[in-house]
């Protein structure tokens, strides 16, 4: 075997590892499949960097906001009120994260690899929608009353269908046949799933995108959009109408029962930034469960939370305010990178995946103002897709309509 075809089938194989784990990362009791995959990737990007003899990283225009917020991090793992556990969160959390996002510039270095993400993302999505319909009406997968899928918690399984349905619509918008009609009822599916979880966070940061989405590519859908809203009390159950105009309540949220604890939550962790604001009391979520006894409000419950219910307030609270604005420097340049890219006028398979994360991205930025779920599978996705946008940025394919290549799948 030559040197060139060990290249391409460890690159195959480090590929087909990272679809496998998009796959399987939200089901239950696949860590040992999950660590097995991130071996192999590893493995492969060890592989390619001796036969190639170049490091087998790429450079990408994240880099230096990544390296500053990486600086932070570490500092504050070091100088943390627990150090221990900030170590654990390092090597669990950040260090899995930018795993990801540099194995997914390295080995989907052509929109056709990242299609494949996104392709893999909607069958991930159509299984916890469909199955979390499933679980809910058969009285199964139901906490609290509201769906959970297979994900064991509705926050959970509503902010991972919330990111990922901006994509599903995306390909919905920019495809045609039967793979527009298949979109279409996968976006039925993930919008019934996401009712049934209750969760509001979903619902606005959905409508917010799929606004976003709107104005970026078809005006129009703005008054079906509007259309849709105004109708929905007229056909939906009253329970989730209730639940809808809770919202409404905003600013009663101290005397308002259905947004629990998260008030006196937030009070606590401005409390809490108010004793160590630039730089945070340590990395890691569960920072904030550590602190909060002393800063507890007595008309809260009295639950100890593992963190704020925010991610804003929970970067600030880790790592102060430096910490946030270089993950907020991140988040600008990603959607820098997107839009540039649709100024290109980029081929439609292109633009369809720049649509769907642009919307997944605006999802995580809205719902992450009302909960925390960046330690998990959210986390990872969310570094996968900004990977994706770095990858597609400087991808060596033809990306333009002036270019060649357009693929009849999606429209013209």
């Amino acid at each position: 075997m030559t040197r060139e075809d060990t290249l391409f089938i460890s690159d195959r194989i480090m590929r087909g590892s990272l679809i496998l784990y998009i796959l399987v990362m939200t089901i239950p009791h696949s860590a040992a499949i999950r660590s097995g995959l991130i071996i192999t990737s590893l493995a492969c990007l060890i592989l390619r960097g001796f036969l190639t003899g170049r490091f087998p990283i790429r450079t990408t225009p994240l880099d230096l906001p990544i390296l500053i917020y990486a600086a932070i991090i570490i500092y504050k793992t070091m100088t943390s009120i627990d150090p221990s556990y900030s170590f654990s969160a390092l090597r669990k959390e950040f260090l899995y994260q930018m795993f990801f996002f540099y194995l997914t510039v390295s080995a989907m270095d052509s929109p056709k690899y990242t299609r494949r993400i996104m392709l893999t993302l909607i069958i991930t999505v159509t299984l916890i929608a469909a199955i979390g319909l499933t679980g809910y009406f058969s009285g199964e997968l139901v906490k609290e009353g509201r769906a959970t899928s297979f994900l064991t918690s509705f926050g959970r399984a509503a902010f991972f269908t919330a990111m990922v349905m901006p994509i599903v619509l995306s390909r919905f918008l920019c495809t045609r046949g039967w793979r527009r009609s298949v979109s279409l009822v996968v976006l039925i599916l993930c919008l019934g799933f996401m009712l049934v979880t209750m969760s509001r966070g979903a619902w606005i940061s959905s409508l917010l995108a799929v606004s976003i989405l709107a104005a970026l590519k078809d005006r129009r859908m703005l008054v079906l959009l509007l259309i849709g809203v105004l109708s929905a009390p007229w056909f939906l159950p009253p329970d989730i109408i209730i639940r809808a105009t809770s919202i409404t309540r905003i600013l009663e949220m101290e005397d308002n029962e259905s947004f629990g604890d998260r008030v006196w939550m937030w009070r606590s962790a401005v409390l809490m930034i108010k004793e160590r604001p630039w730089l945070g009391a340590g990395y890691g979520n569960r920072i904030f469960q550590r602190l909060y006894p002393d800063y507890i409000y007595s008309q809260s419950s009295g639950m100890l939370f593992e963190n704020a219910h925010n991610l804003y307030l929970q970067i600030v609270l880790e790592t102060g305010f430096l910490g946030l604005l270089s993950f907020l420097v991140i988040i600008a340049v990603t959607f820098y990178l997107i839009f540039r890219m649709l100024r290109r006028k980029p081929l439609p398979m292109v633009e369809s995946q720049l649509l769907g994360m642009a919307g997944s991205f605006a999802v995580f930025l809205i719902f992450s103002f009302t909960t925390f779920r960046y330690e998990n599978e959210i986390g990872i996705l969310f570094w996968i897709l900004a990977g994706c946008v770095v990858a597609l940025h400087s991808a060596r394919f033809p990306l333009s309509t002036r270019d060649i290549g357009n693929d009849p799948e999606y429209c013209p």
